[in-house]
């Protein structure tokens, strides 16, 4: 991919000022049902973060198109290699450059890949009032889903807000995507002379945020939680919050909600009678199966085996 492993000012001046060249209704994404990006799949290959147990997994497109996640600020994303699938507020589309999609605040999606053997790397610009930041996520056959490229753009003016407006309005007219191309030449270039200035770094909401995230965990643990469950919570994408509360914590999200659970499973193995099948209910699994597996990946003893070792006079 010819913009992998690039700085974030190469990002803005290069694929990014290229998307807004570029910017036409075909181009633009959501669009409307005959939209020449929209596609329909039988089944998507879902990202892990989607589902309690931490695992990939195939689902139907339409059990997959419910997963999806919103933010509280606008969104930009475009593909820098490959052509990742990104579903949006139900619909899915296929991505490759210069597409350009833009998202606004509260609107569900979720991006995957359009195959399993395929890498991709998308952008995405988090758009606010206040300091705006970007960052990249790749997917790739044997590594998942990462993240990279993190950095600060700066404070961009009200083209934040008129873009916010432009978004909400709906309709791609001749007009707006002229203005639409004016707003983002202008933030393209406020970003990047911020860039260049050196004041780039990690964005400034990491620690507030892995917070908020690690507060909604210790509170919803005994839920059927998943990591994208916990991104709402703390207003970022799951794929981003997974590398910022690893790097904060040096533990992943689902090992901190599997650390709770399996604590609580202690607790209720060698205090209570409870049928280990309630247990695995009460504890957001969605089988005793799968309860029964974690427990003795976990210990090394079944649940039973377990409670036979700690009840007292075991």
């Amino acid at each position: 991919m010819k913009d992998a492993g690039r700085e974030p000012i190469e990002i803005v001046t290069g694929p990014v000022l290229r998307a807004i060249g570029s910017l036409s209704p075909e181009t633009l994404v959501p669009g409307g049902s005959r939209h020449p990006k929209r596609v329909k799949r039988k089944s998507l290959r879902v990202p892990s973060f989607y589902f309690p147990d931490g695992r990939e997994r195939t689902a139907p497109t339409k059990r997959a198109l419910e997963l999806g996640h919103g933010h509280p600020r606008l969104e930009v994303c475009l593909p820098l290699g490959g052509t990742p699938l990104l579903a949006v507020d139900g619909a899915l589309y296929r991505l490759a450059e210069p597409d350009l999609a833009m998202l606004a605040p509260g609107t569900p999606h979720f991006e995957c890949c359009d195959s399993p053997r395929r890498r991709y790397e998308l952008l995405w610009l988090v758009l606010v009032e206040g300091v705006s930041s970007m960052h990249v996520t790749e997917y790739a056959p044997r590594s998942g889903y990462t993240v990279h490229s993190r950095a600060l753009i700066g404070a961009l003016g009200q083209q934040v807000a008129r873009l916010t407006e432009l978004v909400g309005e709906g309709r791609w007219t001749s007009a707006k995507i002229v203005e639409l191309r004016t707003a983002l030449a202008t933030v393209a270039s406020r970003a990047a002379r911020f860039l260049a200035s050196g004041s780039g770094g990690e964005s400034a909401d990491a620690p507030e945020a892995v917070r908020l995230a690690e507060d909604f965990v210790r509170t919803h643990y005994l839920e059927a939680l998943s990591v994208a469950d916990v991104a709402r919570a703390a207003h970022l994408s799951p794929n981003y919050l997974s590398v910022l509360f690893r790097e904060s914590t040096g533990r992943t999200v689902l090992e901190a909600i599997h650390e709770l659970k399996l604590a609580e499973a202690r607790t209720q193995l060698s205090e209570s009678d409870s049928p280990v099948k309630r247990i695995a209910f009460e504890l957001g699994f969605e089988s005793p199966h799968y309860f029964s597996r974690f427990f003795r990946r976990s210990t090394g003893l079944s649940p039973s085996e377990f409670r036979a070792r700690n009840r007292p006079g075991g």
